[in-house]
């Protein structure tokens, strides 16, 4: 949203409803898969869980902090966010399995990981919330992004361990969870194009960052099979 003045249509505030549910939906997502990897790799899954979620609220207190210098550009900073987190987020497992290479530095990568991706989440809601504060008066947009929010966490902790780990696998599971930050920035930017400044160079990165994202995962993942094959990794 480039000024408060320009005011949301039904279908944008929608956009940006479903949009709140599926970023709720991801933060779980990359809470779990980096608390079980490396419960994976170093056991004693509640010392890792614990400061798997310490760091992600810490850090995801530290974004909403940063929020408050945002007053321009909401949405384009908020597709930059999404395509930030399906490039980190998306490749966290990935990132993980190479820091166990070597376990003297596998915690501070972890943790690094953990602050990147917290930061971004935290970062979301804030900017979701002042982008639909032009169409929601104040009681029911919080309450909307709130509640989606949460739903979206929800259906996290179903999906996680009853379809995606069991089908996917924890590779493909990151992956695709990036995957989905990326479509809510695509599908932003799509959205509120006529909104936006420079809209030609805008569309060029999002399509630029989607190719590369995914040819980088199409080597990795060819790199990981090849692992398996070899069986130097255990996915």
């Amino acid at each position: 949203m480039e000024s408060k003045s320009d005011k949301l249509t039904a279908k944008e505030a929608g956009i940006l409803l479903i949009s709140v549910c599926i970023v709720g939906f991801c933060t779980i997502i990359y809470e779990l898969l980096i608390g079980a990897v490396s419960s994976y790799f170093l056991g004693d899954s509640i010392k890792q869980f614990s400061i798997v979620i310490g760091l992600s609220m810490t850090s995801m207190g530290i974004g909403t902090l940063i929020s408050r210098f945002i007053t321009k550009h909401l949405i384009s900073i908020f597709a930059g966010v999404e395509i930030l987190l399906a490039i980190i987020g998306g490749f966290s497992v990935p990132i993980l399995y190479f820091a166990y290479m070597s376990e003297t530095f596998y915690y501070p990568i972890m943790c690094l990981t953990i602050l990147a991706i917290g930061t971004l989440i935290g970062l979301e809601i804030p900017i979701l919330t002042r982008i639909m504060e032009t169409y929601y008066d104040l009681k029911s947009n919080i309450s909307n992004v709130l509640s989606l929010d949460y739903l979206g966490s929800f259906a996290a902790t179903l999906v996680f361990p009853f379809i995606m780990v069991p089908f996917l696998g924890l590779f493909n599971t990151s992956v695709a969870t990036g995957m989905l930050n990326l479509i809510v920035g695509g599908i932003n930017i799509y959205w509120f194009q006529n909104r936006l400044l420079k809209r030609q160079k805008t569309k060029l990165y999002i399509s630029s960052a989607c190719s590369r994202l995914y040819w980088t995962y199409r080597y990795v993942y060819i790199f990981f099979q090849c692992s398996k094959i070899l069986g130097k990794i255990n996915i």
